[in-house]
């Protein structure tokens, strides 16, 4: 198992910096064809939406079509509700607040 940080999600949703977009492609290349487990921690999913939006300035919108383009669609998640709710929390408009409000 590979445990990915923030660097790397933001490198494949932002293609910023070629050089470390391309190693955090390869690497999941590697990982996909050897058959390796990612694992992304709540902690550095939260991370991954608080550098898109605070210091990008995207959207939840935008953020959402940035996981799901750059890393989610190849990736096989298990559900946990708990990540679910901080994306949401931590996307949502103005400040952090939870689903149910």
């Amino acid at each position: 198992m590979i445990a990915l940080d923030t660097n790397v999600l933001v490198r494949l949703a932002l293609y910023d910096d070629e050089p470390q977009a391309k190693a955090a492609e390869r690497l999941l290349v590697r990982a996909r064809r050897e058959q390796t487990e990612l694992f992304v921690a709540d902690v550095v999913l939260c991370e991954f939406v608080s550098v898109l939006a605070r210091r990008v300035g995207m959207s939840r919108d935008e953020i959402a079509t940035a996981w799901t383009s750059s890393c989610g669609p190849s990736w096989s998640l298990l559900p946990n509700e708990q990540s679910s709710r901080v994306l949401w929390r931590h996307t949502g408009p103005g400040r952090a607040t939870s689903p149910t409000t």
